[in-house]
């Protein structure tokens, strides 16, 4: 299996919103993804209770929010860096067509 690391088509504009989703995401990922000083929390108490924060989809905590909020939850390390991977290859592509507010949108 080969995983791309970039393409080769030009872009004429710098994606910052491309970028500035990855960087919302890993600090998003940081946030619930690792052990906090002084917290007794295990990491999987973490993510459970992100999840049923932040997702769409456990029916009694169902929250408009959970629309945006849902895409910026992983599972683990190798998903995060393979949806970042694939955003910032592709991101920037799409970023370009677009524009910049409906890339967001989209």
């Amino acid at each position: 299996m080969l995983i791309p690391y970039r393409d080769i088509n030009p872009v004429n504009r710098r994606p910052y919103v491309t970028w500035t989703l990855i960087l919302i995401n890993i600090l998003l990922f940081f946030s619930y993804a690792t052990p906090m000083a002084g917290a007794n929390l295990p990491v999987e108490v973490k993510f459970e209770q992100a999840w049923d924060t932040w997702s769409v989809f456990p029916y009694p905590n169902t929250s408009p929010i959970g629309l945006v909020t849902h895409m910026f939850l992983h599972g683990g390390w190798l998903h995060l860096l393979g949806n970042m991977l694939m955003l910032y290859i592709f991101g920037n592509n799409l970023e370009d067509v677009f524009g910049a507010f409906r890339f967001l949108i989209f």
